[in-house]
């Protein structure tokens, strides 16, 4: 019985494995490709929702399953624990897919990380036509275009204060070439700080070129920075604060 047990735990187990593999690949290649999936939080998230469906479902078949069963008990049982399964799973991705970073905003003098559930539904219509629906590859990077006059600063800036984030006003979004110029001035250069040259010489010896610059990256897990090349594109990202 103890090995019919075993065996039947082991199949439980090899069939959740796939499917967790399967959502795995879909979770980190798609939603939450490096490094959001550690700034953002989708690995502590999928972590647990590996331990519910990875764990939980194949201990229950190690319990409840027994040879003197009738073929009919048991479809019955391993039906409600691939239902619980299948249940948990959907709504683990479901959490997954809104808390997902869906744009990088550059925001002043900073990238910040804008996830799905950041953008209210109503004010999806703000969104330029060439920057919605995000990327299909981890977020899309857009940026907070100049404020049109000082009553449209001062309203954004009370709104701000009052718990609206400034990166998730759509109605600011432009293109990101639009804002290069500004991410170039911004940006300080690597030359500046000993701290990530001496680092990048170490890890990452082939972006040790002139013209290299950084600049926070805010997530939900703190900040990381972000090294830029001397077009503002972001070559890597390092898993540190920014401030010296």
């Amino acid at each position: 019985m103890v090995k019919s047990r075993l065996h039947a735990t082991a199949i439980h187990l090899a069939v959740s494995v796939a499917v967790a593999a399967l959502a795995a690949s879909v979770v980190f290649l798609f939603w939450y490709p490096y490094p959001y999936s550690k700034i953002s939080g989708g690995m502590k998230m999928f972590m647990l929702l590996i331990a519910i469906d990875i764990v939980v479902g194949p201990v229950l078949t190690l319990v409840i399953f027994t040879p003197q069963k009738t073929r009919r008990a048991l479809v019955f049982d391993f039906s409600i624990i691939g239902i619980l399964q299948i249940v948990a799973l959907v709504y683990g991705l479901w959490s997954l897919s809104i808390a997902r970073p869906t744009y990088l905003v550059f925001e002043n003098s900073q990238f910040t990380i804008v996830r799905a559930i950041d953008v209210p539904a109503e004010q999806g219509h703000a969104i330029l036509a060439a920057l919605q629906g995000g990327s299909k590859i981890g977020p899309k990077m857009v940026a907070l275009r100049p404020f049109r006059d000082a009553r449209e600063q001062f309203d954004v800036t009370m709104d701000a204060l009052g718990g609206v984030p400034l990166a998730t006003r759509t109605e600011l979004w432009q293109p990101f070439e639009a804002s290069v110029p500004m991410v170039l001035q911004v940006a300080r250069p690597i030359s500046n700080s000993p701290r990530f040259s001496a680092l990048l010489a170490v890890n990452r010896p082939d972006l040790v070129q002139k013209g290299l610059r950084y600049l926070p990256l805010q997530g939900a897990q703190g900040f990381w920075t972000a090294i830029l090349d001397e077009n503002a594109r972001i070559v890597d990202f390092v898993e540190l604060e920014p401030f010296d």
